[in-house]
């Protein structure tokens, strides 16, 4: 039953990463999210940017349970 809870708590993303020539040569972080079960696709410059899209779409998973 703990492995069902969780399964049910989680979810799976798909992220994709590289690094960028941006001016005077240096490099930036991009990259690409997607939540595999929505199929929404965001993309990203740093890394907090990251971890605000993991957890506004895991709040808004959370609003739609079917608990």
């Amino acid at each position: 039953m703990a492995n069902e809870q969780a399964g049910e708590q989680s979810q799976f993303f798909t992220l994709r990463v590289w690094c960028e020539e941006v001016a005077d040569g240096r490099t930036e972080f991009r990259g690409t999210l997607k939540h595999v079960l929505s199929g929404q696709t965001i993309h990203f410059r740093d890394w907090q940017m990251l971890i605000a899209l993991i957890e506004a779409i895991w709040a808004d998973s959370d609003k739609i349970s079917t608990k």
